[in-house]
């Protein structure tokens, strides 16, 4: 599947990214959550419009897709 390469998730900006919070919180992989290693392996990382806060925003990079 082609990802948009501006894609940037809501919960990468609201407090929920989970590498952000491991980072923040010592425990929260030891407490079982999925931290991803990197964001291209995020769960949140659909790559699909829709779940993209830039989504017709002037910053949108629609057409600018690996």
């Amino acid at each position: 599947m082609k990802r948009c390469e501006g894609f940037c998730a809501t919960e990468c900006v609201t407090g929920y990214c989970p590498i952000a919070l491991n980072r923040e919180n010592d425990w929260y992989s030891d407490m079982g959550y999925d931290v991803p290693k990197s964001c291209k392996d995020c769960q949140y990382n659909t790559g699909k419009c829709e779940d993209c806060i830039f989504e017709e925003s002037s910053e949108c990079m629609k057409g600018e897709r690996e």
